[in-house]
């Protein structure tokens, strides 16, 4: 299903195909962990510590992949040159701004509905990149009681992706699991004394299935994405064949690099192990 990645480190290759490579496979790799956390979190005292792993590997994972695109596009533009270290910087870690820059640069000039839950999710992994609202909450929060649990408003975002994507079926199969699951015992106690033992249950159940149909919203997220790399690494491939004759491209073929794409919904949907990928 997946060709292996091939890493180039010949001296007749261009640095900037090295750096590059190098960049997509960090950028895959943060990616891949990203996911691998996000379907093994839960909101017990066991599971949130993955929910944070998972967002402070995807938003990297998806500023890299968003900036490679970007570099790549204005290289194909520009004679193969870089653009500025400055132009790079200015989008700091904006990830709805190069996003939707991104999006510019498809062929199908796709657009992100503000109203979107995908825009949300953006949207939250673009605040949660922000050091003081995001990825340090728990310690900014001891002087600005003001600031928003990045926790609990994933778990608004899950809410609605369990609302909107969801079928009775996989609802059904939902509350099957939660039956099982039950101590009778506990139950007992949670009806006598409301310990909320029964909701503990039911939330646990409904998380473990709603994190993999928001990961396959994450991965769709990133398609046009990818797809941009891809039409950039066969523009660099046209060019540098029938205008420099050269054997050895500035730019790496980035289909190679970010195989998750091609995994299909029910693969997503049951799929635990990501980084297995990495060592295809």
């Amino acid at each position: 299903m997946f060709s292996k990645i091939i890493k180039v480190d010949i001296p007749s290759f261009p640095r900037s195909f090295v750096l590059l490579q190098q960049e997509a496979l960090l950028a895959n790799a943060s990616l891949l962990s990203g996911f691998e956390y996000l379907v093994k979190a839960n909101f017990d005292d066991k599971g949130v510590g993955a929910y944070y792993a998972a967002f402070f590997d995807l938003t990297i994972g998806f500023e890299r992949i968003m900036k490679l695109a970007i570099i790549a596009d204005h290289m194909v533009k520009n004679n193969f040159e870089p653009p500025s270290e400055k132009k790079i910087r200015a989008y700091g870690h904006d990830l709805l701004s190069l996003y939707n820059e991104c999006l510019k640069m498809h062929a199908d000039e796709l657009i992100l509905d503000d109203g979107s839950l995908d825009y949300r999710i953006v949207a939250f992994l673009k605040d949660f990149a922000d050091a003081k609202i995001g990825r340090y909450y728990n310690i900014s929060s001891f002087s600005n009681s003001s600031l928003e649990d990045p926790i609990e408003t994933w778990e608004r975002i899950l809410n609605n992706v369990a609302d909107q994507d969801l079928s009775t079926r996989i609802k059904q199969g939902i509350e099957a699991r939660v039956l099982k699951h039950i101590i009778p015992a506990l139950q007992l106690d949670d009806l006598t004394n409301g310990t909320g033992y029964i909701d503990g249950v039911c939330r646990y159940q409904r998380t473990k299935t709603v994190n993999h149909y928001a990961l396959w919203r994450i991965i769709n997220l990133l398609r046009p994405i990818t797809g941009v790399l891809s039409s950039i690494s066969t523009r660099c491939h046209e060019m540098e064949t029938t205008i420099t004759n050269t054997n050895f491209p500035s730019i790496p073929y980035f289909d190679e690099f970010f195989l998750f794409i091609y995994t299909d919904k029910p693969t997503v949907l049951r799929r635990k192990r990501w980084t297995d990928l990495l060592f295809l």
